[in-house]
């Protein structure tokens, strides 16, 4: 607990070794909440460099590397199952979305 952060975290009550395996915006997340500062929410290039971050590190590439193969399209084994939470087919501006949340769904290509 040489550096502030790592004091921060202990201070917190949030176990070191496990707070390192989160990504950086959830460990902050811990953190604001324990502080008592208004949360905010990250953004989605945020999580998606989170997201990188955690696939990379060691135990993710050992586990990732371990799975097997996605059968080939067409494959009587292949289910490729995708969840999408549509707000009532709405965007966070209240507009409509049926069509973009038609076009996401075709081009991820679920059965």
């Amino acid at each position: 607990a040489a550096c502030a952060r790592c004091e921060d975290v202990a201070s917190a009550g949030i176990d070191e070794a496990a707070a390192s395996t989160l990504p950086v915006w959830l460990r902050e997340a811990a953190l604001v909440v324990h502080r008592g500062a208004p949360l905010k929410d990250p953004t989605r290039d945020e999580k998606m460099r989170a997201y990188e971050e955690a696939q990379s590190v060691a135990a993710a590439v050992r586990t990732n590397a371990s799975l097997p193969a996605a059968p080939a399209k067409g494959d009587p084994e292949r289910l490729r199952v995708v969840s999408f939470n549509v707000h009532f087919m709405r965007d966070s501006f209240g507009k409509d979305n049926k069509a973009r949340v038609a076009s996401a769904v075709r081009a991820i290509d679920a059965d």
